[in-house]
């Protein structure tokens, strides 16, 4: 059975040689995990790096964990910014902390010391969908992203933050009549200048003082959910709580959102598992903000008690 360590200089004497070439091709060691299994490495990756199948391409994907070394970010934001969304000014004054950039529609104060829940698209949501419904009214702030709309009992939710991908209609009725209800903060990741151009011709979006662009410096196939747990964990909330990010065990039930929705086509079991180790290990390092996991079921949810196993520095 595949059992992950988190390396550490002064234990698994047995590794350094593998540890030691892994080294001379990554750029930062904060947290180096060992797959005693397969007999590699793996660790805080960026696109610079091997596991992008052409370094320093930021369009062709890859199973790395950040877009830049944490020293690059600060200097190199405004650039991708520049890149990605055409260097607009419509939506705001460009902000960049240590981990992310947002436009200065989004105001992080209001997340200061909340209570944050996160909803994704996995089918753990489905199965939980009561409990789900009974618990968001615990939370000072609810997220969710992309094709909730679609499903009849988040619809029947007020979010306070949409996400919204390069896979949504913008146009879609059924998402306009909710925005125009709740009018929630939408949020824009990264994406072609397709997408952007769609957004500046759209008369809600373009001048909506609620929509704002951002981009984590961590980047991983986990997918929007993972990024959004990491977005709302750089502004000091109290928590973040989320459901949804379960990555793929039954192959009849993917999403709760699209019926029908496939997998992607790059999915690797293996990689998603480092991927979630990754996930964890760098949100442990967020002093103070408590991350949970919640209703991960291991029917449903291939990451269920990685956060524990995390700390422990030992995945079996």
């Amino acid at each position: 059975m595949t059992k992950y360590i988190k390396y550490h200089n002064q234990n698994h004497e047995e590794y350094k040689d593998i540890v030691s070439e892994y080294c001379l091709n990554h750029s930062d060691l904060t947290g180096v995990w060992l797959d005693s299994e397969a007999k590699e490495a793996f660790g805080y990756s960026n696109k610079n790096e091997i596991e992008n199948p052409q370094p320093g391409n930021f369009n062709c994907g890859g199973w790395y964990n950040f877009h830049l070394h944490d020293l690059d970010w600060t200097n190199q934001a405004s650039g991708l910014y520049k890149s990605f969304f055409l260097d607009t000014k419509d939506f705001g004054e460009l902000e960049i902390n240590p981990e992310c950039l947002y436009t200065d529609n989004f105001l992080p104060y209001l997340i200061n010391d909340k209570r944050v829940l996160v909803i994704g698209g996995g089918p753990t949501v489905e199965q939980n969908i009561d409990k789900i419904v009974e618990i968001s009214e615990d939370y000072d702030i609810l997220v969710t992203c992309n094709h909730f709309f679609l499903n009849d009992r988040l619809r029947e939710l007020k979010f306070d933050y949409v996400f919204l991908s390069e896979e949504v209609n913008l146009e879609d009725e059924r998402l306009r009549q909710y925005l125009d209800k709740h009018n929630p903060y939408v949020g824009f990741e990264h994406g072609s200048t397709t997408k952007i151009k769609q957004i500046q011709g759209s008369e809600y979006f373009d001048k909506n003082p609620k929509v704002f662009l951002y981009m984590t410096r961590y980047f991983s196939r986990l997918g929007y959910t993972s990024r959004q747990v990491v977005f709302f964990g750089l502004f000091s909330p109290l928590r973040v709580d989320f459901v949804g990010l379960d990555g793929f065990v039954d192959a009849k039930t993917t999403h709760s959102f699209q019926e029908n929705k496939k997998k992607p086509y790059f999915y690797d079991q293996k990689q998603y598992e480092r991927l979630g180790i990754i996930f964890w290990d760098y949100l442990l390092c967020f002093q103070g903000i408590d991350f949970n996991h919640l209703l991960c079921d291991p029917s449903a949810c291939q990451f269920t008690g990685f956060k524990s196993a995390v700390e422990r520095g030992v995945l079996t």
